[in-house]
C-alpha cells in the first residue's frame, strides 16, 4: 500500500507542504494510477475519484462501513475469522458500475448519463 508520503522524497514533499490544493492533486494522481483504490471517506474528492475510476473501468472497492464497524467492535474475533468476514462482506463491492439514482452525484455515479455524452 502506497500514498504520497511513501512515494515522494522528503525534498519533494517539502515543496508542497502547506499547499492543500497541490497535496490534494498529488493524492488524486496517486489514487488514479493505483492498481486498486479503496475509498475511505465520502466527500468531494472521494466522489470524483470513485466516478473517474468507474468511468475508466478501474478496480475500486467501496468498503461497507456498517460491516467494518461491527467487525471492529468484536474484540474476541481472531484474524482469520476477521479476514474471511471482510472478504465475504466485500465480494460484491469491488468496482461494479452502479447506475445513478435520482439526486445522486453524477461525479460518484457517472453511468448511464455521463457528462461526456451530454
Amino acid at each position: 500500500m502506497e500514498d504520497k508520503k511513501s512515494l515522494a522524497s522528503e525534498e519533494e514533499l517539502a515543496k508542497v507542504e502547506g499547499k492543500a490544493s497541490l497535496l490534494a492533486a498529488v493524492d488524486y494522481y496517486v489514487s488514479m494510477h493505483s492498481d486498486i483504490f479503496i475509498s475511505a471517506s465520502p466527500g468531494n474528492m472521494h466522489n470524483a475519484m470513485v466516478g473517474h475510476r468507474t468511468y475508466e473501468n478501474l478496480k475500486t472497492i467501496r468498503p461497507s462501513m456498517s460491516l467494518l464497524g461491527q467487525l471492529f467492535l468484536n474484540k474476541s474475533m481472531e484474524w482469520p475469522e476477521f479476514q474471511r468476514a471482510v472478504q465475504e462482506g466485500h465480494k460484491n463491492r469491488q468496482g461494479q458500475i452502479r447506475l445513478r439514482k435520482p439526486k445522486q452525484s453524477i461525479y460518484t455515479y457517472p453511468a448511464p448519463d455521463c457528462m461526456c455524452q451530454a
